[in-house]
């Protein structure tokens, strides 16, 4: 079966774009791809349909500009989403015709380097085509262990409250002081500090996405479908760290976490711990993708590793001097806030 594979601009075609992500995604909002299109202030991406012998759209992938920081200089780059291809068409071949036109698209010079974060199935398809594996982790930390004893039965659920008292306890956040004049704020929107601690801190970061306040209000204040928790860590009249969080069920998710140094990103760390100990999370998650300076403080505060079934992936062009640079990805350091 013969597909044709179409570069489309979103204002005139996005609605069939949008039904064939709500085809593979019915839980993800079409705001969201509005969003994404239209209002990123990286600039506009690119866009993708396969179509079907009868015209109809049985695929479709896209690019999305990002800001990446590559050793102090910025490049624009994109990331490889919203990929998805209907059932009834995954097995002729347009999955692969849609990423080699995301992939020619870099190799033209549209975008620096291209990165995504596929799940099992995708990730296959992004092999072939040449993208490298970066490392992924989740890590996750057991904040209280009712809800998970309670599903063993009611002599497992006995046991719950002295073995959370003594997680409690032994807690190193329970313990741990916090610096005199240091303090987590919960904010309501970023402004000119954030700018001026994301200037200090991305020096730390070989290879990192950028951020300013326009951006994370963007990212995360003007998010169509989620709700997020913004705080910052204050020492004296600056920022020193900033946390970004939400919450399914009782389950808290560390979008990302940066902080200037270790003492800041202990202090972050143990606030923001305490404040969802006393809220009731039963769990804290945090992905990770790359080197976060700092990462392996959270193995000290009780964390773990845990199954993800997603990889960071990334395509450089033939030719390009990054590719030194950028298929080294242990230096990178993103998080999940930085695969939308």
């Amino acid at each position: 079966m013969s597909y044709t594979i179409e570069r489309v601009e979103w204002k005139e075609h996005g609605d069939e774009v949008s039904a064939v992500l709500l085809e593979s995604f019915p839980d993800v909002p079409a705001a969201r791809y509005a969003w994404l299109h239209e209002h990123n202030p990286a600039g506009p991406g690119a866009v993708w349909l396969a179509r079907g012998p009868d015209g109809r759209p049985v695929g479709t992938a896209a690019v999305h500009s990002r800001n990446i920081v590559v050793d102090g200089r910025v490049y624009l780059a994109g990331l490889a989403t919203n990929f998805a291809v209907v059932p009834q068409a995954r097995a002729f071949g347009p999955a692969v015709a849609l990423q080699r036109a995301v992939v020619a698209a870099c190799e033209a010079g549209e975008f620096a380097f291209i990165y995504g974060f596929p799940n099992r199935a995708a990730k296959a398809v992004f092999e072939r085509l040449g993208y490298s594996p970066g490392r992924t982790r989740r890590l996750a930390r057991l904040l209280r262990s009712r809800p998970y004893l309670e599903r063993a039965g009611r002599l497992a659920t006995m046991l719950a409250t002295p073995l959370d008292m003594a997680m409690r306890v032994l807690a190193r956040e329970s313990w741990s002081r916090v610096s005199r004049g240091t303090r987590l704020e919960r904010v309501a929107a970023f402004d000119g500090d954030y700018d001026r601690f994301w200037v200090r801190v991305r020096s730390r970061h070989p290879v990192v996405a950028e951020r300013d306040a326009e951006f994370m209000n963007w990212r995360y204040v003007g998010w169509p479908s989620r709700r997020y928790d913004l705080a910052v860590l204050r020492r004296g009249d600056e920022i020193a760290a900033t946390i970004v969080s939400y919450v399914i069920n009782d389950i808290v998710y560390i979008a990302e976490l940066f902080a200037l140094d270790r003492e800041a990103f202990d202090g972050a760390l143990v606030a923001f711990l305490r404040a969802q100990r006393r809220s009731g999370a039963s769990a804290v998650s945090v992905i990770l993708l790359g080197e976060a300076p700092c990462d392996g403080r959270l193995g000290a505060y009780g964390f773990h590793l845990r199954d993800v079934e997603r990889s960071l992936m990334v395509h450089v062009p033939a030719g390009s001097p990054l590719r030194s640079l950028v298929h080294l990805v242990d230096r990178w350091s993103l998080f999940e806030g930085d695969i939308l």
